[in-house]
């Protein structure tokens, strides 16, 4: 069984537009957010994917070109949008705000959208990364004149803060030889992933060899920012541009194919890295069957998806060199192999205009594919030849997990497939927290637990999406899981909770949310007013930083003594 692909789903333009959809972000509520690529306009549209139901359309002011820009979600679930069309403009995005009327068409959603701190540079096609104290870094490329400096947002303090000690080149050193760092070469969306350790690390230069020489590097945002070699014995090619990556596991990355700053094909070759080793390293993978340049044509633009069964989905393409389609593929990384999927059904080859017989068209550039929390995965858009629009249409991909050896379908609430019946919302770093989960008739425990961080995709990058395995003594009902030990592991806010049987297939569960943050122990003195006027007391206790009713001042560190004052009640006694 290869899978199967749903029927052709059709998602309304908003009017006066001509482009579908090029962003998807999964958000806490289970909804996914449709972004469409209409420049100048701020319009998303609520898709819920086990209704099918689509809230009308949302636009705003304070989000006015989401188009080649980037999102990401924030501690607490809300999602943040800075750059491309917007210029200098952040917004957040609220799911959990209310919509006060909707006709189908249009919108009033007064909560959805909030403008935050203008950046202090624009960018296009940037990236943005929340780190593990909360803040949001952003890295950009496509203009050499305003993105070569780093920046970190504070959505708590509502502020922008620049990097310039980490100021990089775009392009190389013979276009800006004088700045620091002017061997780091980016292109658009490049792809960050911060490490245990805390360092951020670019992971978009192409495969080993003597090639346009570079290396692996690493950002650190202390101190005004600077930049390392990850490996300074390990000569990698020139960055490239248009291969995915995954992190599918703690400090562990996976990246594939894509072509260089000239558009010369990349190698075809999947490399991987462990980011703990003692000299990290990119390692050469088995060759995938369909992507990064094997087979009959040379292809670009598509995604890495991490699925609940440890596997990695390969999803997409554009291609530099002819040949057919690739066909969906998914790898596993223990076993080292790829094994084919089903093919995506082609799509009408209009946005517009499509009367008559438009033809087809397979999806590729300003396509965008999550994974979703029951499991499937959503893939849309993609860039049609009628006048380059981007298509308005997608289609659900149900994996093999999710079907018997006979082909039926193990549907939400199937019998044979797990189901956590309830589960801890709220889970702090290093700690434990329980489950409540049946494996299913047909499986007699639950083997596999995991959480991963709801997509935020376009443009062949996801900027959230990691992948991370949870331990625990196999068996049903309540179990006890250990939760991801540092929000370096598993930076703050929702996953999505997956647990799978021993069953045949091993299916996954519908994940539930957890948010996850972190827990600080520390002797603080404490300032507070109570009605009995008490003095100051210092007492050992636990807070959550991300909290709006606390101001924890300096930044936490391993050994500082913190003072925290409340501004509206003081934190709890434990």
């Amino acid at each position: 069984m290869c899978g199967q692909w749903g029927s052709l789903l059709t998602f309304p333009l908003p009017g006066g537009t001509t482009d579908g959809i090029a962003d998807l972000v999964v958000m806490r509520t289970g909804q996914v957010l449709l972004v469409y690529g209409a420049p100048g306009l701020g319009n998303v549209r609520r898709y819920d994917p086990q209704t099918g139901s689509l809230t009308g359309l949302h636009s705003s002011t304070d989000a006015l070109g989401l188009f080649c820009g980037a999102h990401s979600q924030l501690g607490d679930g809300r999602i943040v949008f800075i750059g491309g069309g917007a210029g200098t403009r952040t917004a957040v995005y609220d799911p959990m705000a209310t919509v006060v009327f909707d006709d189908g068409v249009n919108a009033i959603c007064p909560g959805c959208f909030s403008a935050r701190a203008v950046a202090p540079t624009g960018r296009f096609y940037p990236t943005i990364t929340t780190l593990a104290d909360g803040r949001v870094l952003a890295v950009g490329a496509g203009d050499e004149t305003l993105q070569r400096i780093p920046m970190l947002y504070d959505p708590i303090l509502n502020q922008w803060v620049q990097l310039p000690g980490a100021e990089h080149c775009l392009a190389g050193p013979a276009t800006c030889p004088t700045i620091p760092y002017s061997d780091i070469k980016m292109s658009i969306y490049p792809h960050l992933y911060q490490a245990l350790d805390g360092r951020v690390v670019f992971v978009n230069a192409g495969p080993p060899g003597a090639h346009a020489p570079n290396f692996t590097w690493a950002l650190t945002t202390a101190g005004g920012g600077s930049w390392a070699k990850v490996n300074p014995n390990q000569v990698i090619k020139d960055p490239i541009t248009g291969n995915p990556s995954v992190m599918y596991g703690p400090n562990l990355v996976l990246k594939l194919g894509g072509r260089d700053l000239n558009g010369v094909a990349a190698d075809n070759t999947p490399y991987s890295i462990d980011l703990s080793a003692a000299s990290p390293s990119w390692v050469s993978r088995a060759l995938a069957q369909h992507h990064g340049g094997s087979g009959s044509g040379l292809d670009v633009h598509y995604y890495l998806l991490a699925l609940p069964n440890e596997r990695i989905m390969a999803l997409g393409f554009e291609q530099i060199q002819q040949g057919s389609p690739p066909i969906p593929e998914w790898y596993h990384p223990v076993l080292n192999d790829w094994d084919d999927l089903a093919a995506v059904p082609e799509a009408p080859n209009c946005v517009v205009n499509c009367s008559g017989n438009p033809g087809t068209f397979v999806r590729g550039y300003h396509s965008a594919a999550v994974v979703l929390p029951d499991a499937r995965v959503l893939f849309v858009g993609g860039t049609t030849t009628e006048s380059s629009h981007i298509s308005n249409t997608g289609n659900i991909f149900s994996p093999p997990y999710l079907f018997k050896s006979n082909g039926e379908e193990l549907v939400p609430g199937h019998p044979e497939r797990p189901t956590i019946v309830s589960t801890e919302t709220i889970i702090g770093t290093g700690s434990t927290f329980t489950a409540d989960c049946s494996p299913g008739s047909g499986a007699t425990s639950i083997t596999k637990a995991c959480l991963i961080r709801p997509g935020s995709a376009t443009h062949a990058m996801d900027f959230d999406q990691r992948f991370i395995p949870l331990t625990f003594t196999p068996g049903s009902g309540l179990l006890q899981f250990t939760a991801p030990a540092t929000t370096k592991q598993a930076p703050p806010g929702y996953y999505m909770l997956f647990v799978l049987n021993n069953g045949t297939p091993a299916a996954p569960s519908v994940a539930r949310f957890v948010n996850v943050w972190g827990i600080v122990e520390e002797s603080v003195s404490v300032s507070a007013s109570f009605s009995c006027n008490q003095p100051s007391i210092s007492f050992d206790v636990q807070w959550d930083t991300t909290s709006p009713t606390t101001t924890v001042s300096p930044p936490l560190s391993g050994q500082d003594r913190v003072e925290i004052s409340c501004a509206q009640a003081p934190p709890p006694l434990l």
